[in-house]
């Protein structure tokens, strides 16, 4: 998600919204991975006020999660140590999870719904339009229609 955001150059909703943002090792990892690895991603940088913090110990009942891979195990373990406000996460398996975990979350409709609220963005369809060409972001049209309902640009 926030390697997403960073593509498209709204990253910067996120501390505006959440204040601090956390990430574990595995995630900056994965964003490093990405950013040289994906034409997509090529030279797109981690924020300087992104915080990192690898979490005391991944316990039983995140490892007990199926299918979500080391950023996400540690992301939720992190999230439960900081008794965080939200865990940023679009993976289905990992949305699970949270609800598992008692553990509140957003993805980046979430994220751009709040922006919008806020009075940061102007307009999801502008947003959801820039994640979808220049980031090749996939929205579902179904996602992408509640999204558009929900912030009050439906067609």
């Amino acid at each position: 998600m926030l390697l997403n955001l960073c593509r498209v150059q709204l990253d910067w909703l996120l501390p505006e919204l959440f204040g601090e943002v956390w990430i574990p090792p595995a995630v900056e990892k994965e964003f490093q991975r990405h950013s040289v690895a994906h034409p997509r991603f090529l030279g797109v940088t981690l924020p300087a006020w992104v915080k990192l913090s690898a979490p005391v110990s991944i316990p039983p009942e995140v490892s007990a999660c199926p299918n979500i891979d080391p950023g996400e195990t540690e992301a939720l373990a992190l999230a439960l140590q900081l008794h965080a406000d939200y865990i940023l996460v679009d993976d289905l398996a990992a949305r699970r999870a949270a609800v598992v975990l008692h553990q509140r979350f957003t993805g980046i409709g979430g994220i751009l719904l709040q922006a919008k609220s806020a009075g940061l963005v102007p307009s999801l369809v502008a947003c959801l339009a820039r994640l979808q060409t220049e980031g090749r972001f996939f929205v579902s049209v179904e996602l992408h229609d509640e999204l558009l309902r929900l912030a009050g640009e439906s067609p």
